[in-house]
């Protein structure tokens, strides 16, 4: 009886320790448990943003202590940062004090499920813990830089500071993706370009619509003074009498001055004739 209820007593204890281990199991973005000793949720309460966020809380040493007596505990910021302050006295690791913040690692294994404070968590930084950089120094900003500098604040740097609002939740899930060698000004550039492009072929499509017209009107005019240059006989055929003046055995017939053909006299018929003879 006495075996039974101690083998009931472990079993029991086993499956205690078995639910409290996994639902302290912190895992980085890449989906791997993150397991030491001072890794922990920062909430108990279900309903808190924070029971999501995993900080290394579990430390002795306060916050803000001396190195000497071990690591100091990192403290969770409501926006799911995780703050780690000390300064070291040790003999030969002397460290003036620091102020440092991370994004460290969340309860659930696929980060896509949402909760997870989700910067800085592509690429080689899915596999790892990484310090973050206020850009305005504080512990209440809400654009920071992934790395231990504020290079990404500045306007026009290769990669674009990430957004973080002041308490987790604010957001379903932090858009942190950056971008690859492209600013601001490169946008804004590529998107001028783009637009001046589009104004030189709406131009171009103007201008050759303008030239086909003028051609268009050009042409249309000069049929039109040519009409006017030709006279009401040439286009009715009465005036072909001049154009069928030829030579008939020699004899030349001219118009007159009402338009009539006649004969020329006997004497300037011999007298053209024997021209054309020796002419030829």
């Amino acid at each position: 009886m006495n075996f039974s209820l101690a083998k009931l007593n472990f079993v029991y204890l086993s499956f205690f320790v078995f639910v409290r281990l996994a639902s302290c199991t912190c895992f980085l973005p890449n989906g791997t448990a993150k397991e030491d000793e001072a890794t922990r949720a920062c909430s108990n309460d279900p309903a808190s943003p924070l029971s999501k966020i995993c900080c290394q809380t579990g430390w002795d040493n306060a916050p803000g202590n001396d190195t000497k007596f071990g690591p100091t505990a990192d403290e969770c910021l409501p926006s799911g940062v995780c703050r780690n302050r000390g300064f070291s006295s040790k003999p030969g690791e002397e460290y003036p004090p620091w102020d440092h913040f991370y994004r460290v690692t969340c309860t659930n294994q696929d980060w896509d499920e949402g909760g997870c404070l989700d910067v800085c968590s592509s690429g080689f930084n899915a596999d790892q813990v990484v310090q973050l950089t206020p850009c305005d120094d504080t512990a209440t900003s809400e654009k920071w830089c992934c790395g231990d500098t504020k290079d990404c604040c500045a306007a026009g740097f290769e990669y674009k500071a990430v957004y973080i609002p002041q308490k987790l939740g604010s957001l379903n899930k932090i858009n942190q993706t950056l971008p690859t060698g492209k600013s601001n000004a490169d946008d804004l550039l590529h998107d001028a370009r783009i637009g001046f492009g589009v104004g030189i072929v709406a131009a171009s499509c103007v201008f050759f619509a303008l030239g086909y017209i003028l051609a268009r009107y050009r042409c249309q005019r000069k049929l039109r003074d040519m009409s006017k240059q030709i006279t009401p006989g040439e286009l009715s055929g009465e005036n072909t009498a001049t154009q069928e003046s030829e030579w008939k055995g020699g004899v030349v017939n001219e118009l007159d001055s009402d338009g009539q053909a006649h004969e020329l006299p006997d004497s300037e018929q011999h007298h053209r004739r024997s021209m054309v003879d020796q002419g030829t």
